[in-house]
């Protein structure tokens, strides 16, 4: 593999990784039952 084929595959990592990140809840956080600190962190 050359070195462009292997930097392309990487930033098609990062960015899979990313966008699944900031994938949306599962919906059980309401305003009266909110996400914790971690959980926050995690999908921020």
């Amino acid at each position: 593999m050359n070195s462009k084929r292997i930097a392309l595959m990487m930033v098609l990592i990062i960015v899979l990784l990313t966008v699944t990140n900031c994938a949306p809840e599962d919906g059980k956080n309401t305003p009266d039952n909110p996400a914790g600190f971690f959980w926050g962190i995690w999908h921020g």
